[in-house]
């Protein structure tokens, strides 16, 4: 009778368990949702920005050799 209450005990108890961990993990993924979607959008306008960047190095650059090129003297 011991051995069969033991057995139905580590049963429930394996149950509950399993579902509180399912239950936690399911509220955790709505806690957290919110935040990586910040972290996503953050991640796009970092990408931008360096884009942006490169692009506008590249304008300098372009206009840097255009100046130096009307710098130099003719002959």
């Amino acid at each position: 009778m011991a051995n069969q209450f033991e057995a139905l005990a580590g049963d429930i108890l394996e149950k509950k368990t399993k579902s509180f961990s399912e239950g936690s993990q399911k509220e955790l993924g709505t806690l957290l949702a919110p935040l990586k979607e910040q972290i996503n959008e953050f991640r796009k306008k970092v990408e931008e920005a360096q884009s942006d960047s490169k692009t506008g190095v590249t304008k300098l650059e372009t206009l840097i050799g255009t100046l130096g090129g009307l710098n130099q003297p003719t002959d």
